[in-house]
């Protein structure tokens, strides 16, 4: 298999706050030119307070759509004629649209530094599940943050 570096999303997005959640979109493009591909997303979430013996912590679950254009889908998940094994058959994947559905937990440790704690599952389009490279439906990850304010 050849190597798949790693892509840079630039784009833009906004972001809508209301006393029912709040609602995104975004959009961006490979600045390094890898997959020339586009991702573009929609979601919408919502901020949940909570002050307990464990501190005060701000929860913020969310489901979202994620659309990979096909250049994006096909650069990660594609394989390529010279790429294919007798396991490995070619494959042109197209665009794909991912459902994500996570969750985010935020306390203050200090006034200056904060704990952020995140899980996603991701649910893969059909065209990526499809791939001979995939071999499930979906995907969990996850992230562990400390911020800093100055």
């Amino acid at each position: 298999m050849s190597r798949r570096d790693p892509s840079l999303l630039v784009g833009v997005g906004v972001k809508y706050t209301t006393p029912v959640g709040q609602f995104w979109a975004e959009t961006g493009v490979d600045a390094t030119g890898n997959s020339k591909g586009m991702r573009s997303e929609v979601g919408v979430g919502w901020r949940i307070s909570t002050d307990s013996a464990m501190g005060k912590w701000t929860f913020s679950p969310y489901v979202s759509a994620q659309l990979n254009n096909a250049k994006l889908a096909n650069y990660y998940f594609g394989v390529s004629s010279s790429e294919a094994t007798a396991n490995r058959p070619a494959y042109q994947a197209g665009s794909a649209t991912n459902l994500n559905l996570g969750v985010s937990a935020t306390t203050n440790i200090t006034p200056s530094v904060s704990l952020l704690l995140g899980a996603r599952y991701r649910y893969y389009g059909e065209s990526i599940r499809l791939s001979p490279l995939v071999d499930s439906k979906g995907s969990i990850g996850g992230n562990v943050s400390l911020l800093y304010r100055f």
